[in-house]
């Protein structure tokens, strides 16, 4: 027993570490060995016996585990590791993190399948997949603990968390695994209606005094409608309405396509009237037709092309300076300055729409030219 308790007595403090906070503070029922009124002969620890922990601040029931598993728990979330609020890699299982939008009786469905150790088994190239549901603390919730993204009234695990699990014996594919999500995301959709998407954990950006500060003097511009603009504003919001930056970015180049029209179409007139303020219209002869002809079927070729005419759309409707903060740095634009030229003002649009074009191509069709 003596052993049992010094192993503990590690784990426990491991954990402290690793978490950045005192064993005191895990609520449930357990048995520190490292307490200083800890007496051996009081305490009668047997490799068996269960033992609960639930994180700070949570209403959840923690977990269960037996002592002579605790060591090897505690090895697991030393390992683990919290991708993007949305995903915890640990080495024994994937937890990703989802959400339900479907109806109250998805719902009930769900909560029938978190019943169910394992969904479904999956043997690929030597290695088995068990995918399973998952609710209450995991060491999802431990990892959000470890990040200090929690506050009093938004602890490491809420009522909400609900994850899709893969643990696995073997060496797992990542490629796999992600397929696997999305494969379970389609059947549970298609056979049962109940649809599931990632649902990254909100951060806890704000302080306590700055939530309670009053937000005032919040501005508006006059908001824009009708038959003009309403299309192009329920793409956008479309648009937004999706967490995956895929999707994101499949309906902003939809918003910019449909605002193409008009651009090109602009841009043609503009073409045109040139050529009609010229003096020879006021006498127009076979050559000044045929050139008119020409002007208007170039224009029709040059912006053919989806990727031309996004381009156009780009120069003509965004600003390089106000895009700046906001383009990936690997794009010149998220060099442009106040102090720029306009010539490198249109080149990093320009740079942009290709890579814009490209990246929706990739994601759309599968191209090669993604950049």
């Amino acid at each position: 027993m003596k052993d049992l308790a010094n192993k503990i007595n590690r784990a426990f403090r491991r954990l402290e570490t690793i978490l950045n906070v005192e064993a005191a503070d895990l609520l449930g029922d357990f048995i520190d060995p490292g307490v200083d009124d800890f007496a051996p002969d009081d305490f009668d620890i047997r490799p068996d016996d269960k033992i609960e922990l639930r994180l700070p601040r949570c209403d959840d029931d923690g977990i269960s585990i037996t002592y002579k598993k605790f060591e090897d728990f505690v090895s697991e979330i030393e390992k683990a590791a919290l991708t993007d609020n949305v995903e915890c890699r640990t080495p024994e299982r994937l937890l990703i993190r989802v959400e339900n939008t479907g109806s109250y009786e998805s719902y009930l469905k769900l909560c029938s399948m978190l019943k169910q150790p394992v969904l479904q088994r999956i043997t690929m190239d030597d290695c088995e997949y068990e995918v399973f549901l998952d609710s209450g603390t995991t060491p999802f919730g431990f990892m959000v603990l470890k990040s200090g993204n929690w506050e009093k009234y938004f602890p490491p695990v809420v009522a909400e968390d609900l994850f899709v699990g893969i643990k696995w014996k073997g060496s797992p594919n990542e490629i796999m695994m992600k397929a696997i999500v999305d494969g379970l995301f389609f059947e549970l959709a298609s056979s049962h209606e109940i649809f599931l998407r990632r649902a990254p954990r909100p951060h806890v950006d704000l302080d306590s005094d700055e939530q309670d500060e009053e937000i005032q003097n919040i501005k508006f511009r006059p908001i824009i409608y009708g038959d003009g603009v309403a299309a192009a504003t329920n793409l956008y919001s479309t648009s937004i309405s999706t967490t995956e930056p895929e999707f994101q970015i499949i309906g902003i180049v939809k918003v910019l396509e449909h605002i193409s029209a008009t651009v090109v179409k602009a841009d043609l007139d503009s073409a045109v009237r040139a050529k009609l303020n010229s003096s020879r219209a006021l006498d127009p002869d076979a050559d000044f037709i045929s050139d008119l002809e020409s002007t208007i079927i170039t224009h029709t070729r040059q912006y053919r092309k989806d990727s031309d005419a996004l381009n156009l759309t780009i120069q003509e409707c965004c600003d390089a300076t106000e895009l700046a903060n906001h383009a990936p740095k690997y794009l010149s634009l998220a060099t442009v300055t106040l102090e720029a030229k306009e010539k490198e003002r249109s080149n990093s649009l320009k740079e942009f729409a290709s890579s814009l074009s490209a990246t929706r191509n990739q994601i759309v069709h599968a191209k090669i030219n993604y950049q």
